[in-house]
């Protein structure tokens, strides 16, 4: 895989992106890890969803952040946290590495929410999952220099690498087909519409290859899945909404490259 082969992974061994929420670990953390405490500033808090790390470089880190895990619910998820929003593992990682000296990077293009356009404010938009940077291109900007996070306009974007489709996840069992395949009009939409630059950011239709996927599984193993097997008509629903949105000519594409 291309990251793998790429720095910063190659150099430092640990990549993270970054979540919604500043990091918000508490001063007492620091004073027990023994390291001075950075400015709440210094980076985002960590979206683990998505990680790479090496094992024989970053074993060390691992069993701490194994070991703040296990004493996660009681002790670390509060030291770290601070009743933040999406408490948990994500955090333990880097903090982890920081405190035996390890070196990471920590992805600095801010994650990007993609939804729908609410038709009371052109500006705000229901979310349906987002979107994370390539680790390759935010490097090849920070490490001259190019912080986009401190000023936009000293560079253009990176290019999305992943998207977090959570909300909904593409489970046709779950909440797939579900009010979010609504629009606000009543029609069948697409999920990913807003906002407009971040969609350019794609490159290509990822929505549209998210939903051959799930069609090519809910109708090739729809009485595989033993959480499938209460549930009827996935695959007509996931047909169905295929079939409303992408062979409708007349429903707007957005735009995925610039």
């Amino acid at each position: 895989m291309v990251l793998l082969e790429s720095e910063p992974f190659t150099s430092t061994g640990l990549v993270t992106w970054p979540d919604f929420w500043a990091n918000t670990a508490a001063p007492v953390y620091f004073n027990i890890s023994r390291q001075p405490e950075p400015s709440s500033t210094t980076r985002q808090a960590t979206e683990a969803g998505i990680m790479l790390v090496s094992k024989p470089t970053h074993t060390h880190s691992l069993l701490l952040a194994a070991y703040y895990n296990y004493y996660g619910p009681n002790y670390y998820y509060s030291l770290l946290g601070q009743g933040a929003p999406g408490a948990g593992d994500k955090d333990t990682f880097l903090h982890a590495a920081t405190a035996l000296n390890q070196s990471f990077y920590a992805v600095s293009e801010t994650v990007v929410d993609l939804g729908n356009v609410t038709p009371w404010n052109s500006q705000v938009a229901i979310n349906a999952g987002y979107v994370q940077a390539d680790p390759i291109q935010d490097y090849n900007l920070t490490s001259q220099g190019q912080w986009r996070v401190r000023d936009l306009s000293v560079a253009k974007p990176p290019r999305v690498f992943f998207v977090h489709a959570g909300a909904p996840e593409f489970n046709p069992g779950k909440e797939l087909l579900g009010p979010k395949l609504r629009g606000f009009d009543g029609n069948p939409t697409r999920l990913w519409t807003y906002p407009l630059d971040a969609m350019r950011r794609l490159g290509y239709d990822a929505e549209q290859r998210f939903w051959e996927e799930t069609m090519s599984v809910a109708c090739t193993m729809e009485t595989v899945f033993v959480t499938w097997k209460s549930k009827s008509g996935l695959c007509d629903g996931v047909r169905a909404h295929w079939k409303a949105v992408f062979e409708n000519p007349n429903l707007e594409v957005p735009t995925f490259t610039d």
